[in-house]
């Protein structure tokens, strides 16, 4: 849509006097059929990323475009409403507030969204770091670009429409937005909520500026990604609006009206909430009481009476689990962990749940005093041998060091191997969110305590170096073995401690147990030295260097976030695979999962193209039972004894690329192929090439990485892997084909008969 279409629907909308929120939504959402997501369009978008979702809970406030959320709920990506005398439009990135920089949709939706906002109002456009002037231009205002510390009531004086894009405001001028807002004035402000705590280092959003200057009206950026329900962006529904803002319980406090009413209504009940309407109410309020502040006066008093009535339905555990149909529980469990996340350490108590998982720690167990010294050359977390007991202060003291006057910035104490969090899950086997981690004092000490307690953890981020010593007082002693270091009269000892969760450990792998599994373990050693085989196995295939920057890490988990296994630090399991990360004989018998994950911690994205996540990550599967395992070529999972049929239907019936990439373990056949034929040598040799290319010559479109692949792959064999890739149905362009034909073609004996070779 060209510009001058955009400006001329605009203004063609009623005047702004005579609509009023939130019963425009539909008029306004009338100005597109959908917006693009930043970075879907990489030239137009300076900013990249996914928006997030928004919170809402204040009076009037109403989605405007909406997302997808976990779980199959909706979540607003831009939000309306009013403030006072004033008119209000959030938006979930940063980039909404670029005029220049936006697509036709989100131009035309928000042009229009900014005429309302302007309600007839005298004044100017005002916006910060060069905002002002094109939206001055669409709207035939003058307009003034501002300073961010011009942001005070006297500089918003004369100023009709205020435009904000990704602010990091101070106490004073968050409320002189607020008052601006509520005298008369119309906002549109932006935020990337994920994005402003990825760069914050994993701050709580309860500390995001823009959700302290916003806790007064109900209204918080999250840090949830808001999923895509257009190509490239988000549909827009007028008519869906009227429902999914009001009869859609997307503001938490229509919400919690609903599943108060539902928790009190008898079956058969024409009141009652459906499945899918009590989870998209619970997602809202849960949204909600993460986000507000502790000092809310909207949604949180509600909740914390509701809480002390019903505290006692809502302690999840294995057999026992809060559902999705238990819409209100988990409303209220969401509110108890957002108010424990503020509490001081001497407040903390342990929380009922805490004695189901992660566990308990007997009365009687000593509590002691550690000093250690640690190489904080290793970044990630660096394991004590301690355990925090719920609800119990732990105390951490750096001890003065020659040469080191200060524990360098950045270090944190960590509560909890456990750092999966739980609130998209429809059902939950224990609380959504049990670890924690404090930031570190550079200099005295720090105090802090966690309800659901957990092994303790110095956080160390990357470019530290030197040996610190830290003094850790109140901790438990729990189990800790680590390769080379603890001896078998120091592990016989510590087998034995009372912590509920234990650690074996080496340089290069780490796996965290429920402590009954070691202890009648005599001697790790074994284990542990055959983790390391595993980890050179993986390294040696990625063409890594053995030696890891950071170990690898396996938790064993009651639930975990996503799949039976995920990968990622630390890689996570359910706890029936935990009795294989402490078995020898199990993990040579070959472990397929576990190695899996690993795999997936040494995939490259340069020779991993779309329909190949879970194929290319079996490679690692296949070699780690090779060579560590020593087990058969081609064994090691079911699917595997198959390959003849699934070639024989695969070439036959489809021999398409939507077909192969639908089923990793056809996919992976192709790649069996040319390991028997060519052997892991030449993966390695092509993996090493790909590690050695400059940035310029790196794939960056899915077309150019399947032809690298082919290209790379034949020129290390001699062989012309074209006709390979056509039968498979894998596509690749005529030029890289025509790169290669001065190779010999090449077809595997098992599919060439089914090829005509």
């Amino acid at each position: 849509m060209p510009f001058a279409a955009i400006v001329l629907f605009a203004t063609s909308l009623a005047p702004a006097s005579a609509l009023a929120a939130p019963t425009d939504e539909p008029k306004l959402a009338a100005a597109a059929t959908a917006i693009a997501t930043p970075g879907a369009q990489p030239a137009i978008f300076e900013a990249t990323g996914s928006p997030g979702s928004l919170a809402l809970w204040g009076d009037g406030l109403i989605p405007l475009v909406i997302g997808g959320g976990d779980g199959g709920v909706k979540v607003p990506v831009l939000a309306m409403g009013t403030i006072g005398k004033g008119r209000l439009v959030a938006a979930g990135h940063g980039s909404y507030t670029n005029l220049d920089a936006l697509g036709p949709g989100a131009q035309a939706l928000l042009t229009r969204a900014s005429t309302w906002l302007l309600a007839d109002q005298p004044g100017t456009i005002a916006g910060v770091s060069a905002a002002a002037a094109p939206w001055a231009k669409a709207l035939g205002r003058d307009g003034a670009d501002l300073r961010r510390e011009d942001l005070t009531a006297t500089r918003l004086d004369g100023v009709a429409l205020l435009v904000l894009g990704t602010p990091d405001l101070t106490t004073a001028q968050g409320e002189a937005v607020i008052a601006f807002v509520a005298r008369g004035g119309g906002l549109l402000v932006a935020q990337t909520g994920w994005g402003w705590q990825q760069i914050k280092g994993g701050l709580p959003m309860t500390q995001n500026p823009l959700n302290v200057a916003f806790a007064s009206v109900g209204l918080a950026w999250t840090d949830a990604i808001a999923d895509e329900t257009a190509p490239n962006g988000y549909a827009i529904d007028p008519a869906a609006l009227v429902e999914a803002g009001r009869a859609g319980l997307m503001n938490a406090t229509t919400a919690l009206d609903a599943l108060t009413s539902d928790a009190k209504a008898e079956e058969p009940a024409t009141n009652k909430l459906d499945k899918r309407a009590r989870a998209q109410a619970s997602a809202a309020v849960i949204s909600a009481a993460r986000m507000a502040q502790p000092s809310d006066t909207i949604l949180l008093p509600r909740l914390a009476t509701l809480l002390k009535e019903r505290g006692s339905d809502i302690v999840p555990r294995q057999g026992k689990p809060v559902r999705g149909t238990d819409g209100l529980s988990r409303a209220l469990l969401a509110y108890d962990l957002s108010r424990l996340e503020v509490q001081k350490p001497e407040d903390v108590r342990a929380h009922p749940a805490a004695a189901g998982f992660p566990g308990s720690v007997p009365e009687a167990a000593p509590r002691v005093s550690r000093t250690m010294s640690l190489e904080l050359t290793t970044p990630g977390w660096h394991s004590l041998g301690l355990y925090a007991a719920p609800g119990e202060i732990i105390t951490i003291t750096r001890i003065a060091s020659q040469g080191a006057d200060q524990v360098p910035k950045g270090l944190a104490a960590r509560i909890g191997a456990h750092t999966d969090t739980l609130w998209h899950k429809d059902t939950w086997n224990r609380v959504p969110d049990i670890a924690m981690r404090v930031p570190l004092a550079t200099d005295g000490a720090t105090r802090l305590a966690s309800p659901f307690g957990g092994i303790i953890y110095i956080d160390v981020p990357d470019g530290r170096s030197g040996a610190h010593s830290f003094k850790i007082d109140g901790a438990v002693e729990s189990p800790l073995f680590v390769l080379g270091k603890t001896t078998p009269e120091q592990w016989a000892a510590s087998r034995a401690t009372p912590g509920p969760w234990a650690e074996l450990a080496s340089d290069k792998i780490i796996v965290t147990v429920p402590s009954a599994l070691v202890r009648d373990l005599a001697d790790p050693t074994v284990v542990m030295t055959f983790w390391n085989q595993v980890s050179d196995s993986a390294t040696d295939l990625a063409q890594w260097p053995r030696a890891r920057v950071r170990p690898e890490r396996y938790v064993a988990d009651i639930q975990i976030s996503a799949g039976y296994m995920h990968s990622g630090y630390p890689i996570m399991t359910h706890l029936d695979a935990a009795p294989d990360m402490v078995s020898v004989d199990n993990l040579r018998a070959g472990t397929w999962g576990l190695y899996h994950e690993l795999g997936h911690n040494h995939q490259s994205s340069d020779w991993t193209f779309d329909g190949t996540g879970e194929v290319t990550v079996n490679l690692f599967s296949m070699y780690i039972l090779e060579t560590a395992c020593e087990k058969p070529m081609g064994s090691g999972h079911d699917a595997l004894a198959q390959r003849a049929k699934m070639i024989q239907r695969h070439v036959e019936k489809f021999r398409s690329f939507d077909h192969w990439k639908s089923d990793p373990f056809l996919a992976l056949v192709m790649y069996q192929q040319l390991r028997e034929a060519f052997g892991w040598d030449a993966y390695k040799a092509v993996f090493q090439t790909y590690r050695k290319l400059p940035d310029a010559e790196r794939p960056r479109t899915e077309e150019q990485k399947r032809d690298q692949w082919m290209v790379r792959f034949s020129r290390q064999v001699g062989k012309n892997l074209g006709p390979f890739f056509e039968a498979w149905g894998v596509p690749t362009s005529e030029a890289a084909r025509a790169s290669i034909k001065d190779l010999p073609s090449w077809m595997p004996p098992d599919m060439g008969p089914l090829v005509g070779q």
